[in-house]
C-alpha cells in the first residue's frame, strides 16, 4: 500500500502542469542540438536555416509568455538530499564527457593544416611569455595574418603554454568549473531530482553528440570555453551579485563581440530596475574589466582593433571565393547563404550581409527593450535577459559573414539556461 502511494504520488509530479512545461521545452532544445547535428545532412540547407532558427526563437519567447506574473524566487538553502544524488551525477557526467574527449584530443594534432585557431592561440602564449608584443602581424603559417583574437580567447592558455600542456585540456577544464557552478546553483534553487538530472545530462549530450557528427567542433577549435563564458554569464543573470555579473560579461565582451548587440539591451532593463546611478556604477566597472585586459595591448597599438576587423573582412572574401559551394555557407546554419547565391560582387554582397546585420540585430535589442518597458511589471528580470540573449545571439548569427558551424554551440548553451532559470520559476509558480 506504501509503495502504491509512493508511486501515484510520484507519477502525479512527474506528469504535473510544471514538468509538462518542463519537458515539452527539453524537447526543443533536444530538437535545437539534433538540427544542429545529426539532421543537418538530412535537411536542405534553405530550409534547415529556417527550422534551426526558428526553434531557437520558440525556445526563447515561449517561457515569457508562459510565466505571466512576479514570481518567488526559489530559496538558496543547500538540501543535502537532493545535492548528493546531483553532485554524484555531475562528476560522472564530467568523466564521461573527458573520457569521450581524451582519444579525440589524443589522436588530433594541432595543425595549421586542420585550422589556425590553436595554433594562432599558441602563438599568441609563445609571444607574450618571451616579451613580445603578440598582436604583430605574422606570417609563421606560410601566409600573412593579423592577430584577431581578444584576450580573453586566448589569456587563459598562457599559463599552460610554459609548461606545454594541450590547451585543449585547459578548454575542457574551464567548462568543467562552470559546470560545477550550474550544478551548486541548481542544488541551491531546490529543483527536483528529475530536473536537475535532465539538466546535467544535456550538456553532456551536446559534447557526446557534436562529437560524433562534427567532432572537428572539439578538435581543432576552443569553443567549449566560449560556451563556459556565456554560461556563466546566465548564471550570473539569475543572481543579484553585481560582481558575479561584471566578471562574466568582461569575460564575453573580450572573447567575441557577439554580446555587444546585447548588452545596451540589458543595461537598459537594468537601469528601469535599479536607477541610473547604480546602472552608471556597474557600466563603469564593466569598462575597467574591458580596459584592464585589452587597453595595455591597445596603448601599444590603438589599431590592432580595426586591423583585425580589417583582416576579417578580407578573410570573409577567401571564405566567399573559396570554391562554387563553400562548406560553411551551406551548413544549413545561416542565412547567409541567400546572400551567397545572389547575382553581384562578392564584396558587395558581404557589405550587403553586414547592412543587414548592422540594422536588424539592434532593432530587434530596441523592441525587446519596448517590450520590456511595457511589461516589466509581469517579465521576470533574469529570465528576460537570458531570453533576449538567446535571440540577440539567434539573430546575430543567422547573419553572420563566415557561418562556421562551430559558433553555433553558444547559443545552444544559452538555451539550456533559459531551460534552467524556467525551472526555476516554474517551480515557484506551481
Amino acid at each position: 500500500m506504501m509503495l502504491r502511494n509512493t508511486l501515484n504520488t510520484y507519477t502525479r509530479s512527474v506528469l504535473s502542469l510544471s514538468n509538462f512545461y518542463f519537458i515539452c521545452l527539453t524537447i526543443l532544445l533536444i530538437v535545437e542540438i539534433n538540427l544542429f547535428t545529426t539532421w543537418r545532412t538530412d535537411v536542405d540547407p534553405h530550409r534547415l536555416v529556417f527550422y534551426f532558427f526558428g526553434v531557437q526563437l520558440l525556445i526563447a519567447i515561449l517561457p515569457l509568455l508562459l510565466i505571466k506574473n512576479k514570481t518567488i524566487i526559489a530559496s538558496n538553502k543547500l538540501d543535502v538530499r537532493r545535492a548528493i544524488p546531483l553532485s554524484i551525477a555531475a562528476v560522472f557526467g564530467i568523466y564521461y564527457a573527458f573520457n569521450l574527449l581524451k582519444p579525440l584530443i589524443k589522436g588530433v594534432v594541432i595543425s595549421v593544416r586542420d585550422s589556425d585557431i590553436l595554433p594562432q592561440i599558441q602563438r599568441f602564449c609563445r609571444e607574450m611569455a618571451a616579451g613580445r608584443f603578440p598582436y604583430t602581424p605574422f606570417n609563421d603559417f606560410g601566409w600573412p595574418m593579423t592577430p584577431t583574437y581578444l584576450p580573453a580567447h586566448w589569456l587563459p592558455y598562457l599559463p599552460i603554454e610554459l609548461v606545454k600542456i594541450d590547451p585543449r585540456y585547459v578548454t575542457f577544464s574551464v567548462f568543467t568549473l562552470v559546470y560545477l557552478i550550474f550544478l551548486t546553483k541548481m542544488i541551491k534553487n531546490g529543483l527536483s531530482f528529475f530536473t536537475g538530472i535532465v539538466l546535467l545530462a544535456l550538456p553532456i549530450f551536446l559534447i557526446s553528440v557534436v562529437l560524433q557528427y562534427d567532432p572537428a567542433i572539439w578538435s581543432i577549435t576552443v569553443e567549449q570555453l566560449i560556451m563556459a563564458y556565456y554560461l556563466l554569464l546566465c548564471v550570473s543573470l539569475t543572481t543579484d551579485s553585481k560582481a558575479f555579473q561584471i566578471v562574466a560579461i568582461v569575460l564575453c565582451l573580450m572573447s567575441r563581440f557577439a554580446l555587444i548587440f546585447w548588452l545596451p539591451l540589458f543595461v537598459f532593463m537594468l537601469c528601469t530596475k535599479e536607477g541610473t546611478r547604480s546602472t552608471i556604477r556597474f557600466c563603469a566597472w564593466i569598462a575597467v574589466g574591458c580596459a584592464a585586459l585589452y587597453g595595455p595591448f591597445l596603448l601599444r597599438d590603438p589599431h590592432i582593433f580595426s586591423n583585425a576587423q580589417t583582416y576579417y573582412d578580407l578573410a570573409s572574401v577567401g571564405e566567399w571565393t573559396r570554391s562554387e559551394k563553400p562548406v560553411h555557407m551551406y551548413n544549413g546554419l545561416s542565412f547567409t547563404l541567400y546572400f551567397f547565391e545572389k547575382a553581384g560582387e562578392v564584396v558587395l554582397k558581404i557589405a550587403s550581409v553586414k547592412k543587414y546585420l548592422l540594422i536588424i540585430t539592434p532593432s530587434v535589442s530596441v523592441l525587446l527593450g519596448a517590450i520590456w518597458w511595457r511589461f516589466k511589471d509581469k517579465l521576470d528580470f533574469s529570465l528576460f535577459a537570458i531570453c533576449a540573449l538567446k535571440i540577440s545571439l539567434a539573430v546575430f548569427y543567422a547573419l553572420i559573414t563566415i557561418p562556421y558551424s562551430y559558433l553555433y554551440v553558444t547559443p545552444i548553451i544559452v538555451s539550456l539556461a533559459i531551460l534552467y532559470r524556467f525551472s526555476v520559476l516554474i517551480k515557484s509558480n506551481y
